[in-house]
């Protein structure tokens, strides 16, 4: 697949936005860019699994409520209520069209096979069609996040496959966000507050199914192990957030 003229490296790229990836010690966002907390107001859908019995209320001003397989709420010790992930899932209706941000809090010791394939490990966001579509997935690849569009293992079409550089499969809490600018053909992972992994690749509207989930209900193709995890605070933005709001989000 042809993706236009060649691109500078992605550090060089992110540079040029005001980016670093996770180690850098320069500033994550300009000083020239005034952005407060405020950006992260208004998420298209807002799960914070505060209320045990009603997991799947969307506390967003747009009342998307999701639906509910099996997870159970359960309190933790840092954070509150929280959804335990066995098997089960959380099923809502996407929002996004092009340009996405979703960012919440995990804590899992489920390891994921070690395959170069996204698709093959437990899933933690299931948006994945069948075939090569501009879709995506976020799954766990050995202790790491594992990050893909497309057709898995296809050079072409799955030229966004990214791994996270940190461990988030460790027993601990860490705030995983991951964003896709659709006119740049960005994708991006962020591993509490910080940026950890991006390239570029398709640009252009996505092309999802008609649900997505957390964790997964029902079989995947190809089959992979049921996600054994804690998640808080998910919230789901149909814009790129900026680094510095998302290393906001990582505070809450």
């Amino acid at each position: 697949m042809n993706f236009g003229k060649s691109r500078p490296p992605v550090h060089q790229f992110l540079a040029s936005l005001g980016l670093c990836l996770l180690g850098c010690s320069s500033p994550t966002v300009s000083a020239t860019v005034d952005i407060g907390p405020s950006e992260v107001d208004y998420p298209d859908q807002w799960y914070p699994f505060t209320n045990g019995n009603q997991l799947g209320v969307d506390h967003s001003r747009n009342e998307r409520d999701a639906l509910v397989g099996g997870v159970v709420s359960m309190v933790d010790t840092a954070r509150g209520h929280v959804a335990l992930f066995n098997g089960s899932g959380l099923v809502f209706v996407p929002q996004m069209k092009r340009d996405f941000t979703i960012g919440f809090w995990l804590k899992s010791t489920q390891l994921g096979p070690d395959s170069p394939s996204w698709s093959s490990g437990p899933r933690i966001i299931n948006a994945d069609l069948p075939g090569a579509y501009l879709d995506f997935d976020l799954s766990l690849a050995l202790d790491k996040l594992a990050m893909g569009c497309g057709n898995p293992g296809d050079a072409a079409a799955d030229a966004t496959a990214l791994k996270s550089q940190h461990s988030v499969a460790d027993g601990s809490w860490h705030h995983v966000a991951i964003a896709r600018d659709g006119l740049l053909g960005m994708w991006s992972l962020f591993v509490d507050g910080l940026l950890d992994s991006a390239r570029t690749g398709a640009t252009g509207e996505l092309t999802l199914p008609s649900t997505i989930s957390f964790g997964v209900l029902g079989d995947t193709s190809p089959p992979t192990p049921a996600l054994q995890a804690e998640i808080s605070d998910a919230r789901i933005y149909s814009r790129v957030l900026s680094a510095k709001a998302i290393a906001f989000l990582a505070t809450q």
